[in-house]
């Protein structure tokens, strides 16, 4: 059973709608429209009030005027002698005090002192001491002294991180190197079958940059071409007996040398290095000297005295 019943309107008699017409003519005609009376005004102000008009803005709050001094750049500049008091009472000794170098002016108010510093170690530095003089016959302040380095002063070379400076030679063989996640010369070994199938137990390899930095590394170094034992060499290590060429990539170039009588011995070569001690070397020894018969000397006699061991050596 339904709670509520909605009922529809009733649309309005034709009747009722002329009425309400005519009563909407005669409240029309009786009601007249209010019209403001004209105000007398002068043409000044008529011709203000013509001027367009503009919209009105919150007014900002004003900004603090920045305090204007005087410009007492020179009689900061003539203040030689203050300045060398304020030198003198940082160093407490005049023999490290050169002569007056220069004047520089910061504003109109504070102006810097130079003097020449002598000082073993500290070459081209000066002693730059600040003067400040704000109000017109106020004295003037010696605001700070210390010791700066001039323009050919000698000063240590920038920073260098410590990783960025450590070179290889600087490891011992006790050493540990931090782990670098973004190493550039190693990348991520993330095939699981070739991990599997070539028995890698790494989980980074070589990168192509890291490959190509060796490569260049070890061509450059004391085991490639460039060397003296190349030079002289008669055959090249890529025909010698004790030669190991390095699998992959690296074997079409470089390989281990296994004579314990090189001085390359254990390391890695490249096939075109060259050492004497080649597997095929075959070097005739050259005598430097003649070789002559033993001779008995029977001619020259030598007396052996007998010496007492308990006799004093004086006697």
């Amino acid at each position: 059973m339904a709670l509520f019943k909605f009922f529809k309107a009733k649309k309005p008699s034709e009747k009722a709608l002329e009425d309400y017409a005519t009563e909407k003519e005669v409240v029309e005609q009786e009601v007249e429209p209010l019209v403001p009376e004209p105000v007398e005004q002068n043409e000044d102000e008529s011709a203000q009030d013509s001027t367009p008009k503009t919209k009105r803005t919150s007014p900002r709050k004003k900004q603090p005027d920045k305090p204007v001094y005087e410009d007492h750049t020179e009689e900061l500049a003539s203040a030689v002698k203050l300045a060398y008091i304020g030198v003198l009472q940082n160093v407490m000794d005049e023999s490290k005090i050169g002569e007056h170098i220069r004047f520089e002016a910061v504003d109109e108010t504070l102006g810097l002192h130079y003097f020449e510093a002598y000082l073993p170690g500290y070459v081209g530095w000066e002693w730059t001491v600040a003067l400040s003089l704000v109000h017109a016959g106020d004295e003037i302040t010696i605001v700070e002294s210390a010791l700066t380095p001039g323009e050919n002063g000698l000063v240590s070379p920038d920073w260098v991180p410590f990783k960025d400076r450590l070179k290889p030679s600087d490891i011992s063989e006790t050493d540990e190197l931090p782990y670098e996640k973004d190493d550039p010369r190693l990348e991520e070994f993330l095939n699981a079958e070739d991990l599997e199938e070539r028995s890698v137990q790494r989980m980074r390899v070589l990168s192509p940059y890291g490959k190509n930095e060796v490569m260049a590394r070890w061509y450059n170094g004391n085991h490639g071409p460039n060397t003296a034992s190349t030079r002289i060499a008669k055959d090249k290590c890529m025909s010698c007996g004790f030669f190991l060429p390095l699998a992959g990539d690296f074997g079409q170039l470089f390989g281990a040398c296994a004579n314990a009588w090189s001085r390359d011995d254990g390391r890695v070569v490249s096939s075109d290095h060259g050492c004497g001690m080649h597997s095929e070397t075959d070097a005739k020894s050259a005598k430097r000297w003649k070789e002559e018969e033993f001779v008995v000397d029977q001619v020259t006699q030598v007396d052996f005295l007998e010496s007492d061991d308990t006799a004093d050596v004086d006697e």
